[in-house]
């Protein structure tokens, strides 16, 4: 089990039995008392067997079930919400259209061996 946390840099693996088995943290220790609401970090997770796709700020951070990081998947547009379709290779965005007052949905495919930095 994954715990990506909205207003704290950081997550947590848990092991089948909801035991702690990784922390990670990004940049210094922060304490609950100093968080400020109006920082978001994490928003959508999507997890797949190999890898956990963390929406962190504005891209995808990818990371696999040891809390190895993998990619940082950057986007030419603004996505909103997305998921992942392991076996066919695809991640599917959702993204504001603000030219057109819109919401559309994109499908950007995911190297299926090897991840990249840029998907576009």
């Amino acid at each position: 089990m994954a715990a990506f946390y909205s207003y704290f840099p950081y997550f947590r693996l848990y092991d089948d039995y909801t035991k702690l088995s990784k922390e990670v943290y990004f940049g210094e220790r922060l304490r609950a008392s100093v968080i400020s609401k109006k920082t978001s970090y994490y928003g959508n997770i999507y997890a797949t067997e190999k890898y956990i796709y963390a929406f962190f700020k504005t891209d995808i951070q990818v990371w696999n079930w040891e809390a190895e990081p993998v990619a940082l998947l950057h986007f030419d547009r603004r996505v909103l919400t997305f998921a992942v379709d392991a076996e066919k290779g695809i991640l599917y965005a959702l993204v504001s259209d603000k030219e057109f007052d819109c919401y559309r949905f994109y499908t950007y495919r995911l190297p299926v061996s090897d991840f990249v930095q840029d998907v576009r």
